[in-house]
C-alpha cells in the first residue's frame, strides 16, 4: 500500500516544501512586527513572566509542558532574534536550500513561540502549521520509494477538512442544521472584508445554498482524497476554491493560504507538467536504513494518533483523550473545527481613556471596527493578534482575562510597544489618568444608510464591560 506511487508526486512534494516555506515566512513576518507589544518585557503577556510561572508550577516538567527555546533566554532581543531566524530559514526553504534542516529549525522556532504564546497564539492555524510542518520534515527525510509519510499527510488533510465540516453538525448548532449559518457569518466574523458587507445583503435562499455547499464540500469532498489521482485533483480544486471564497469575505491571516498549500501534495506531477510544459526533477535525499526505520516508526505512531483523533470526533473516550494529551505540548496531532457554533450577534469591546473621568476618547485599532465609519479592509496574510483576541473577548460579555487587564495597564502607562499595536493613540502627550471598556452591539448598515453616510457599521452601546480603572 505504501510503495510504488510516490514517484508520481515527487515534484508535488518539492513544490509543497517551497510553499510551506512561504507560509512560515508569512507567519514569522507577521509575528515579528507584533512580538514586543505582545510578549516583550513590557508587553501585554511578557514571555519571561509566563516562563517563571511555568517554572514554579511544573519544576523540571516545565521543559515538557512548555517546549520552547526561550527557556535559554526570553529577553526582547531573544524574541526578535528567533523571529529573524524564522524568516532566514523560511527563505532558505523557499529557495530550496537545506530543506530538512530548515523544516526542523522552523518547526522548533514556531513551537517555541506557540508554547509561550498563551491567548494570542492558540489559533487552529497555529496548531495546523506545527502539525503540517513536522510532517513536512518527516516527508523530506523519507525515501522516494516509500509513501508512508505522504499517505499520512493525505490523511491529515482529510481529517482537517472533514473535521471542519462534521463538527459543525455534531455541535448541535441550530444555524448549521437549518442552513442559516452564512446569513449571520459575514457580519459576525472577526474581521470582515468589504465583500462581506455585500454578501450579507444577499437573499436568505442564497445563504442557505451556500451553507449547504460549505457543509457538502467539507464533509463529502475530502473522501475523494482516497480515490483515483483524477478524483484527488478534483477534490484539491474544490477545496481550494472554498478557501478562495473564504479569503474574499474574511480575514483569517495565513489560515486559508496554509489550507491551500496542504492540498499541493494531492496533485500528481503530470498535472504540473500539463500546466507548465515542464517540471524540475526532484530527488529525495537518501538516508541509512536505520534512519529510515526511525522515520517510519515515528510516522506510524503519528498515523495511529491521527486515527484516534479521528475516532474522537464521534466517540468520546477519556482514555483516548488522555493518550492524545501526552503529545499535545508538541502540537503533532490536533483537533480541528472552526466556527462549529455560529455567532448570530456581533459584540465589540471598545477601550476609552480620560484625563478627568468625564470626557472620554476612544482608542482605535488597526483592523477591528471601533467607529461606525471604520472601513472594511483586507489584511491577509497578516494576522493582527490583538484585534482577533478582542473579538473573542467580546463574545464572553462578562469576565475579564489577564491579558486584557494587562492591556489596560499598559495603556495607562503609555507603553510604546503596546500602543504600536493600535491605530491611534488619543493621548499622544501623556497617558490618560483613567481608562474603561464599553460593550457595543454592531451591525452592518443598510444599503440606504451606507449610501447616505458612507458608514459600514451602526452600533448600540450595551453598558460598561470593564469599570473605570487607574494606576492607583
Amino acid at each position: 500500500m505504501f510503495h510504488g506511487f510516490t514517484s508520481d508526486f515527487l515534484f508535488s512534494q518539492w513544490l509543497f516544501f517551497r510553499f510551506l516555506g512561504l507560509v512560515y515566512l508569512l507567519a514569522f513576518s507577521s509575528l515579528l512586527v507584533q512580538i514586543k507589544g505582545l510578549y516583550g518585557s513590557k508587553g501585554i503577556l511578557p514571555a519571561g513572566e509566563y516562563l517563571e510561572r511555568a517554572r514554579r508550577r511544573y519544576g523540571i516538567r516545565r521543559f515538557y509542558r512548555c517546549p520552547t527555546l526561550f527557556w535559554v533566554n526570553s529577553s526582547d532581543h531573544a524574541l526578535i532574534g528567533a523571529g529573524i531566524v524564522g524568516i532566514v530559514f523560511s527563505l532558505l526553504l523557499v529557495t530550496d536550500h537545506l530543506t530538512s534542516v530548515s523544516l526542523l529549525v522552523l518547526w522548533m522556532c514556531y513551537l517555541s513561540f506557540v508554547s509561550i504564546g498563551q491567548d494570542f497564539l492558540m489559533f487552529q492555524w497555529d496548531a495546523l502549521l506545527l502539525e503540517i510542518g513536522f510532517l513536512g520534515f518527516l516527508l523530506s527525510l523519507d525515501t522516494p520509494s516509500s509513501s508512508f509519510s505522504l499517505f499520512l499527510l493525505w490523511f491529515v488533510v482529510f481529517r482537517f477538512m472533514f473535521s471542519s465540516g462534521i463538527r459543525k453538525l455534531l455541535s448541535g448548532d441550530r444555524t448549521w442544521r437549518n442552513l442559516s449559518a452564512l446569513k449571520y457569518h459575514y457580519e459576525t466574523q472577526p474581521l470582515p472584508t468589504p465583500l462581506a458587507w455585500y454578501m450579507h445583503k444577499m437573499p436568505v435562499a442564497f445563504h442557505r445554498i451556500c451553507t449547504f455547499l460549505v457543509l457538502f464540500i467539507e464533509i463529502a469532498v475530502p473522501f475523494l482524497i482516497f480515490s483515483s489521482n483524477t478524483m484527488r485533483v478534483v477534490a484539491a480544486l474544490i477545496l481550494a476554491l472554498l478557501q478562495v471564497a473564504i479569503v474574499l469575505t474574511g480575514n483569517y491571516g495565513l489560515f486559508n493560504i496554509l489550507s491551500i498549500v496542504i492540498l499541493i501534495p494531492l496533485v500528481p506531477d503530470r498535472i504540473w507538467f500539463n500546466l507548465t510544459g515542464s517540471i524540475n526533477t526532484f530527488h529525495s535525499a537518501m538516508h541509512s536504513r536505520a534512519i529510515q526505520h526511525i522515520i517510519h516508526f515515528i510516522t506510524g505512531v503519528l498515523f495511529i494518533l491521527n486515527l484516534l483523533q479521528f475516532i474522537a470526533i464521534f466517540l468520546k473516550s477519556k482514555g483516548v483523550f488522555r493518550l492524545l494529551s501526552v503529545f499535545s505540548p508538541f502540537f503533532l496531532v490536533n483537533s480541528y473545527g472552526l466556527f462549529t457554533v455560529m455567532t448570530t450577534l456581533r459584540y465589540e469591546v471598545n477601550i476609552e481613556g480620560s484625563d478627568d473621568g468625564v470626557n472620554w476618547r476612544e482608542y482605535e485599532f488597526k483592523w477591528k471596527p471601533v467607529k461606525e465609519d471604520n472601513p472594511l479592509k483586507w489584511n491577509i496574510p497578516h494576522q493582527p493578534r490583538l484585534d482577533w483576541q478582542m473579538w473573542f473577548l467580546a463574545l464572553r460579555q462578562h469576565g475579564i482575562d489577564l491579558w486584557f487587564v494587562n492591556l489596560l495597564l499598559r495603556l495607562l502607562e503609555g507603553e510604546g510597544s503596546v500602543l504600536s499595536l493600535l491605530k491611534t493613540n488619543p493621548f499622544p502627550e501623556s497617558p490618560p489618568r483613567y481608562i474603561r471598556a464599553v460593550l457595543y452591539e454592531y451591525r452592518f448598515t443598510s444599503t440606504e444608510e451606507k449610501r447616505k453616510t458612507g458608514c459600514w457599521w451602526e452600533r448600540k452601546p450595551l453598558g460598561l464591560f470593564c469599570p473605570v480603572v487607574n494606576l492607583k
